[in-house]
């Protein structure tokens, strides 16, 4: 039987669940939970007691999930992730996913969407709970990255490293691509391409392919 494929973008304030059949997503942020400061939201959906692992308001995300894939057991995921994730994130992430139903997984960050689907050389600016993060890809691969206070960017600085990644890279034409699912960097798309969700969704569907081969 054919395995279904559900791409997830996982932004600050909620999982991003592309559909089925279409382009569209549906938005999906557990109530009830206790945002903390600097920590991501995903952090907060657990309840450790004999009934199960996940709060109850979570379900909503199972429920959606079966209703257009159908049985878990037979649908795999592709999960985009921040660029500041640190390793309890990931394991907070992947076993979130493996409580939920999903038995293979692939992930990866959503910066990489672009290198993925086949643009080797570019700057990455986005934003996660904690920063705003710069990242040079080269060759496909992430090979550099600069944080930046979230609540206040030293503008001067990010410039000044823009422009000394593009001399490492000996090309002053690098291009700059803002990944923006939350809206969140719009006081500086001047510097770049904005990428918003909707677009993430269609890159990671594009990319479901070559990333669960990977798995295999």
């Amino acid at each position: 039987m054919k395995k279904e494929t559900v791409c997830i973008l996982i932004e600050n304030d909620g999982f991003l669940v592309k559909d089925k059949t279409s382009l569209k997503f549906n938005k999906f942020m557990p109530h009830n939970i206790d945002r903390i400061p600097n920590i991501p939201f995903y952090h907060s959906i657990w309840t450790y007691h004999q009934d199960g692992l996940i709060k109850p308001e979570i379900e909503e995300l199972k429920e959606y999930i079966k209703a257009q894939y159908g049985k878990l057991s037979n649908v795999n995921g592709v999960i985009a992730r921040p660029a500041d994730v640190l390793p309890v994130d990931i394991r907070m992430i992947e076993e979130t996913f493996q409580i939920l139903g999903l038995p293979t997984c692939a992930y990866i960050s959503k910066t990489s969407l672009l290198a993925i689907n086949g643009i080797a050389n570019y700057m990455a600016l986005s934003t996660t709970e904690r920063l705003v993060v710069l990242e040079s890809y080269h060759n496909g691969k992430s090979v550099e990255k600069i944080f930046y206070n979230k609540s206040a960017v030293n503008r001067n600085k990010l410039y000044n490293d823009i422009g000394n990644i593009r001399y490492r890279h000996n090309d002053n034409n690098l291009e700059m691509y803002i990944f923006d699912g939350g809206n969140e960097l719009i006081e500086l798309y001047e510097i770049g391409n904005p990428i918003n969700a909707a677009e993430m969704i269609e890159m990671l569907g594009d990319a479901s392919k070559v990333l669960l081969s990977k798995k295999k």
